[in-house]
């Protein structure tokens, strides 16, 4: 059912930019996690004990998530020794973990479903050669500890380094749910931004006027202008659609904004991820501003936390992605929400029969978090019930 209503929606075969190189090694690697048996009982002693194990046979999947996966994901032994001299504990986590944070990983301990779900995208991804903003993973390992086995993700930290010297940095975690009272961070506790922040600070979105991503041989590749702002939103789109035909839903959109004002050396601080150029009007003053950016949190399938507020809500409006709907819903109409942030709109057959939008808001409270022409180009189309139901 999801294949036929992508497939009515997106009928461009190009939608998603390729590279035009692939990665010999891919194909010969699985996707298991590498298992190690240790009697530590805390994710930095797992660690710190991988440097009395062989991990030579240890994948490493950077790749499969392009010149940027390629980029950012080191060796195992430099991976640890990063993470052990200078990570800290971030919020949440699984189990009562915390995940650790170093300036180039985030160490995250997983559940089953979690890992599973990370299984399923690594060999969704195998010998892609589309670029993609989905956060890397460098590695999956797993610890057993008597007889319960622990999960552990490698991912890259999106975050850029040196910008805590800036006179503005600011992190931001988009959902494309700005209506919605509690995606605003609490002043008191909350390092990271939310959507209604996000609109609150930069009131007529973020115009993108170059990207520059990782590319072969350690390289940068470039989008200026126009071009830039349109592979922004096409690739968010795709990658999406890709999670959402793999029933995953709950991600963000991670983007850190930080102001180059006396500091032009920013960028090269940052060539392992994917960054972008924007001026934006603050105080009277066009400032130009660096961002970061990426899709995180990646791994939470749409079968998971459907709890009695979300199938009220659904019930009572017979939608499952309007802009006050609160977090999860199902992974297609997720999808079809975090559009929103570069003001698409789409209609879709919900599980009900109706067809229904996720983006009906007043005209006053439409808001395009990146604009762009071609976002706007398909914002101006629309499905028809019939359409979106794949007939």
């Amino acid at each position: 059912m999801v294949d036929q209503i992508l497939a009515e929606i997106d009928k461009d075969d190009d939608i998603g930019l390729e590279v035009d190189w692939d990665w010999e090694e891919d194909g010969e690697q699985n996707d298991t996690a590498c298992t190690f048996s240790t009697v530590a009982t805390s994710l930095p002693e797992w660690l710190a004990d991988l440097r009395n194990f062989d991990h030579s046979s240890c994948k490493d999947f950077g790749p499969r998530f392009g010149a940027w996966g390629k980029s950012a994901c080191g060796s195992l032994p430099s991976i640890i020794s990063d993470v052990l001299a200078e990570s800290k504990e971030a919020s949440g986590g699984k189990s009562g973990t915390k995940p650790l944070v170093s300036s180039r990983y985030v160490v995250k301990l997983m559940d089953e479903i979690e890992h599973n779900m990370l299984n399923k995208l690594l060999r969704e991804l195998r010998g892609s050669r589309r670029l993609t903003l989905l956060a890397p993973t460098c590695r999956s390992l797993a610890f057993q500890v008597g007889s319960t086995t622990h999960y552990v993700q490698i991912a890259a930290n999106l975050a850029m380094r040196g910008a805590q010297e800036e006179l503005y940095s600011r992190i931001f975690d988009l959902k494309g749910n700005h209506l919605w009272k509690y995606r605003k961070a609490d002043s008191k506790n909350d390092f990271v931004m939310k959507d209604v922040d996000f609109k609150a600070t930069f009131p007529k979105g973020i115009n993108i006027s170059q990207v520059m991503l990782p590319g072969k041989h350690l390289s940068q590749d470039s989008y200026v202008g126009e071009e830039a702002a349109d592979f922004f939103a096409r690739t968010l789109y795709t990658d999406g659609k890709l999670l959402a035909r793999l029933g995953l839903m709950d991600y963000s959109l991670l983007v850190h904004v930080t102001s180059v004002t006396g500091r032009s050396g920013l960028t090269a601080l940052n060539t392992d991820k994917p960054t972008a150029y924007a001026v934006i009007r603050t105080g009277g003053e066009d400032e130009l501003f660096l961002l970061s950016f990426g899709i995180i949190d990646l791994l939470m399938h749409e079968s998971e936390n459907r709890g009695f507020m979300n199938k009220l809500a659904f019930t009572m409006t017979l939608s499952e992605c309007r802009v006050t709907e609160l977090d999860p819903i199902p992974a297609f109409p997720y999808w079809i929400r975090f559009c929103r942030m570069f003001g698409m709109r789409m209609a879709y057959s919900n599980s009900k029969g109706t067809c229904t939008s996720c983006l009906h808001e007043r005209r006053s409270q439409s808001y395009t978090y990146f604009p762009s022409a071609w976002a706007l180009k398909h914002a101006q189309e629309h499905h028809s019930c019939n359409a979106s139901r794949g007939r």
